[in-house]
């Protein structure tokens, strides 16, 4: 209905998310990817009890490691990898050459003042990577970070994966998916004690022209 009501605007993101979620739930975490690949097939299955529009609208994975990213490719429309450096913006095109959606998460903290705004990533980096079962530290390692690189996350990586400072800084982030092969840079703001995510997209929103 969604895709309806605004053709052409609405493009929906799967993600399998993490062990803990399923476990809440009563789920089996352990075949994350048999269960993309099911759940997407369901979704093309006809609902004879769903009274929804049939408008086509685009389905992207939340793509990290080689073989969902394939999957991905294969079976949705595109992919939505988070927490991932330019580079592998560039190896994700290439996997998935250029007509699929590539969509790439941008967590931002968004402050004038440099410092500030690193030290607010930092703390954002560390308790997401550090998460039990965090996939982000999986792909990480994968793409060749360290383990002492991930365990307190380093500048190198921070610097990678995450924008930070004011809009300039955070622009020039976006910008290196732009040309790695990105359509579409998803920002999502690190909350934190100098404003909500809402103050740092108005502000985002006010300085950032791409």
């Amino acid at each position: 209905m969604l895709a309806q009501a605004f053709p052409g605007r609405f493009v929906l993101g799967l993600g399998v998310g993490y062990p803990d979620q399923a476990a809440a739930v009563g789920r089996d975490f352990n075949r994350p990817l048999a269960t993309m690949s099911a759940y997407l097939d369901e979704m093309y299955v006809p609902q004879a009890m769903t009274p929804a529009p049939g408008d086509r609208y685009p389905r992207i994975v939340a793509a990290g490691g080689p073989k969902m990213l394939y999957l991905a490719g294969r079976d949705a429309d595109g992919a939505l990898p988070t927490l991932v450096p330019p580079e592998y913006t560039r190896r994700a095109r290439q996997e998935l050459g250029p007509d699929k959606l590539l969509v790439i998460g941008l967590s931002v903290a968004a402050d004038a003042d440099p410092d500030r705004a690193k030290a607010v990533a930092q703390h954002f980096a560390t308790a997401v990577i550090s998460r039990p079962g965090s996939p982000y530290a999986v792909n990480l390692a994968r793409l060749g970070y360290t383990s002492e690189e991930l365990s307190v996350p380093a500048d190198r990586l921070v610097d990678d994966v995450i924008g930070y400072g004011d809009a300039r800084a955070i622009a020039a982030k976006v910008q290196e998916h732009l040309d790695a092969g990105a359509d579409h840079v998803r920002i999502a703001t690190i909350a934190d004690d100098f404003g909500t995510g809402v103050d740092q997209l108005e502000e985002l929103g006010a300085h950032m022209r791409l």
